[in-house]
């Protein structure tokens, strides 16, 4: 008899629940539905969220079988977001993004440390001036005196 991997199940719906529950916030943001505006970028962020995690659903329920044990790696990610919210702040944008590069490569298997480090650097700051200086979007400058 096979059953369902009931702990991969919860953890999708718990993820089809949230992915909902942010995308119902998205029509709380102020400002137009165009490209440039405030909307867009979490709407699209939070449906893909919510596609994402139907699609794990129905994976976990076509694929039934025994469960080879509690991956604790989506832990470990939720921990990870959880505590870049908390860091972001008052580390700033640039390094609380790059640690959560660099922590989630870790997480994800890779073994370059130095490639990860300059990567998720890079980005960070990429992503940063490109939305403070193209977009005019304020992200937290933190301890980095920009």
């Amino acid at each position: 008899m096979t059953r369902f991997r009931s702990g991969e199940l919860v953890f999708g719906l718990v993820l089809v629940a949230l992915g909902v529950v942010a995308l119902t916030q998205v029509w709380v943001i102020r400002g137009d539905w165009s490209v440039s505006g405030p909307r867009f970028v979490p709407l699209v962020v939070c449906g893909a969220w919510v596609v994402l995690a139907v699609l794990y659903v129905a994976q976990t329920v076509r694929a039934p079988g025994p469960s080879e044990g509690f991956d604790r790696t989506p832990l470990y990610l939720i921990a990870t977001l959880v505590g870049y919210a908390y860091v972001v702040i008052p580390l700033g944008y640039i390094i609380s993004t790059a640690l959560s590069f660099v922590l989630t490569t870790r997480i994800l298997g890779s073994r370059s440390l130095v490639r990860d480090v300059v990567v998720g650097v890079l980005l960070a700051v990429a992503l940063y001036f490109g939305f403070t200086s193209l977009l005019s979007i304020r992200l937290p400058r933190g301890v980095l005196p920009l």
